[in-house]
């Protein structure tokens, strides 16, 4: 990195009272432009480049100190009726919710945003029967934020026929909206938003799913010639153009995932060998995919004479893994977020994957399962001052015996470590994996008794031996005067779950 590239204390503050400055310069031209009648719909927000640049999220050269001008070309909005726009769904709020809401134990998230998309396009419908055409606009909007804002319904489901059914009915739904009676107004942010959507969905989305999503862009009015009315207040238009702190904004989606390794892991795997061979093999198994992802997978990680066994949810994607690797060894730089797709990258944080006796680098977007596919199976982790080797053990896949058992314990999560990581450092890590999350419901306790039980349930492990997956039974009981007993209808070969204790790696 040259000094022009360092990212100082000096040039990090340059940075931001550049883009604050304008920031307040963007936000003075919407002041008071615009009819009381109508309400400013932001449809992309300008984010600060170089703080996205500084945390690994865009490669090249450190970005150009931001102007107006520049702000002002990433800007994308559209006017709407203000009484439309307060009656829309708020369809980013409940995606929120699924994703705080959810539990982890390798199922995926997708079902639930499939449900509510589906409840969405039912409302545009709705609306258009009723020729409220302007309702309608301001619902289809919200619905496509939310879903362009948030990439996990696509990223992670097993059902990617379903995910195409709704773009395909989302598109439909575009055309007959915009051929509705609708007043003039300034369609080319639209436009352009829409077109972006569509290079992303028919293009990385289509190809992560294997499965073409077709959203054919609809004929847009005509944009009228005089100036549109815009955002009467300045407080709203402020909140509209940034989009804060990226802790903020929970569901927002990376937009620079796919190839979006740091700086110094760009350099790092050019110094690697690549290979097509690689690539073929990192996807052979994908037509089993969406079995594969729903799943516990349980791998051990070595770093020296520091040892953690830990189980992921196959449908992890490799930085995610990363993040929580990091927090287990005393590297993670930002309080540890067990959603996949969050969380900040430690410095120099690259994978790699052992493939006919080389290391070959891997996108962080590759899947855990697509990087380490039968047991024994390795790879390395790297970030600065840290090198860990990832061993597979095993993968329980949904549907198999005693998958019923593990399935609600929260992911990841640490099973054993080496001699030196006791009980209570196990059982701190698996508090910083759990969060906030919660706890498992157990019948009779607390909420604190149940965090507390649910916290010791994630020390279990999945296979006591490498290639060898336990079966996870119900618990065995000791009645005095009598031999201990288990209950009924247990798995054959089943291992009570009391008996399961954290692996001591040597």
């Amino acid at each position: 990195m040259s000094q022009q590239d360092e990212a100082t204390p000096e040039v990090a503050a340059a940075h931001q009272k550049a883009f604050r400055d304008a920031i307040n310069c963007l936000e003075s031209e919407l002041k008071d432009v615009g009819e009381p009648t109508h309400t400013l719909v932001a449809l992309t927000q300008v984010r600060n480049e170089f703080e996205l640049w500084e945390d690994g999220q865009i490669d090249g050269p450190m970005p150009a100190l931001p102007t107006v001008e520049a702000l002002r070309s990433k800007f994308q909005y559209i006017l709407v009726e203000k009484m439309a726009w307060k009656q829309s769904a708020d369809y980013q709020g409940q995606v929120e919710k699924i994703c705080f809401g959810h539990m982890g134990g390798g199922t995926s998230m997708s079902y639930k945003f499939f449900a509510l998309f589906q409840k969405g396009l039912g409302a545009v419908r709705t609306c258009l029967k009723s020729n409220m055409h302007e309702k309608a606009l301001c619902q289809a909007i919200a619905l496509t934020k939310a879903m362009s804002d948030n990439d996990e319904w696509y990223g992670d489901t097993d059902t990617p026929e379903t995910a195409a059914n709704i773009v395909k009915e989302l598109s439909k739904l575009w055309k007959t909206v915009l051929s509705s009676p609708l007043e003039d107004r300034d369609w080319a942010m639209l436009r352009a938003w829409l077109a972006g959507i569509c290079t992303e969905w028919e293009g990385p989305a289509s190809d992560h799913l294997g499965m073409k999503l077709s959203f054919a862009l609809p004929a847009l009015p005509a944009s009228p010639s005089e100036t549109p009315c815009k955002k009467e207040s300045h407080d709203a238009a402020k909140d509209l153009l940034v989009d804060g702190d990226l802790s903020a904004t929970k569901t927002k989606k990376r937009k620079a995932t796919a190839g979006s390794e740091s700086k110094d892991d760009t350099k790092k795997a050019r110094t690697l060998p690549v290979s097509e061979d690689v690539e073929r093999w990192l996807h052979q198994l994908d037509s089993e995919l969406p079995k594969r992802q729903a799943s516990a997978v349980q791998v051990v990680c070595e770093a020296g004479e520091q040892k953690r066994a830990l189980v992921f949810s196959g449908a992890y994607p490799l930085k995610a893994v990363g993040f929580a690797i990091a927090e287990a060894f005393g590297k993670a730089v930002d309080a540890f977020d067990p959603h996949p797709n969050k969380g900040k990258a430690p410095p120099g944080l690259a994978f790699a994957v052992q493939f006919q006796g080389k290391q070959h680098m891997v996108k962080p977007t590759v899947k855990l399962v697509q990087a380490v596919q039968e047991p024994g199976d390795s790879m390395v982790v790297r970030m600065d001052g840290l090198e860990v080797g990832l061993t597979l053990d095993a993968i329980k896949c949904k549907g198999s015996a005693g998958y019923d058992f593990i399935k609600d314990r929260p992911l990841p999560r640490c099973v054993g470590g080496d001699r030196k990581f006791g009980p209570q450092l196990l059982k701190r890590l698996n508090k910083i994996y759990f969060g906030s999350r919660q706890p498992i419901r157990f019948l009779g306790c607390s909420k604190r008794e149940a965090i507390q039980a649910t916290v010791d349930d994630m020390a279990k492990p999945i296979a006591l031996k490498r290639g060898e997956l336990v079966v996870e039974g119900l618990p065995s009981f000791v009645v005095e005067g009598l031999e201990s007993f288990a209950m009924p209808h247990q798995e054959p070969g089943s291992i009570p779950g009391n008996h399961l204790q954290p692996l001591t790696l040597q």
